[in-house]
């Protein structure tokens, strides 16, 4: 696979095109980081990568927010 062993940040992946990106990495072998401000609906979108054989990590973050980013960037992207 592609991605395989390599960490994958989809931002906005809680719905449309960020899903579908989230969703693609995963199939490439990707560990996602499923990322949104809408926490429940990323966390179905985590459960729906898990649920086909792939990793997933969701973290909430308003990509609008220097701070809320940085700390998403920092954060550990193994499940």
């Amino acid at each position: 696979m592609m991605l395989e062993n390599k960490e994958a940040i989809a931002t906005g992946s809680a719905r449309g095109t960020g899903k579908a990106v989230a969703l693609q990495f995963a199939r490439k072998g990707a560990v996602v980081v499923v990322n949104d401000v809408d926490l429940e609906k990323a966390e179905e979108v985590g459960h729906q990568i898990k649920s086909q054989g792939g990793q997933a990590l969701v973290v909430r973050a308003d990509v609008s927010n220097q701070k809320e980013v940085e700390e998403m960037v920092k954060g550990e992207f193994r499940p």
